[in-house]
């Protein structure tokens, strides 16, 4: 099925964006932020391709939706 123009510009956006905020994370030496940032941005793309909202990351269940998303992307878990 051919991609959707609109989506693919918003994707588009969406990468343009984090991927300034991920370099400007790293100039400033903040590994901690390019973590929170990867999560954010897939969970973002995610919701962008499905077009359904993501569960709520309110603090007592953002550990757990970060670990979903983790195992949905092949990323190894955080200690």
């Amino acid at each position: 099925m051919p991609a959707d123009p609109r989506e693919t510009a918003r994707l588009r956006e969406l990468h343009q964006d984090f991927a300034w905020k991920v370099n400007a994370a790293v100039a400033a030496g903040r590994a901690d932020l390019v973590d929170s940032l990867c999560d954010e941005y897939a969970e973002e793309a995610v919701r962008l391709l499905t077009g359904t909202p993501l569960p709520s990351t309110d603090p007592p269940s953002a550990p757990a939706t970060a670990r979903r998303w983790r195992a949905l992307l092949g990323r190894p878990q955080r200690r």
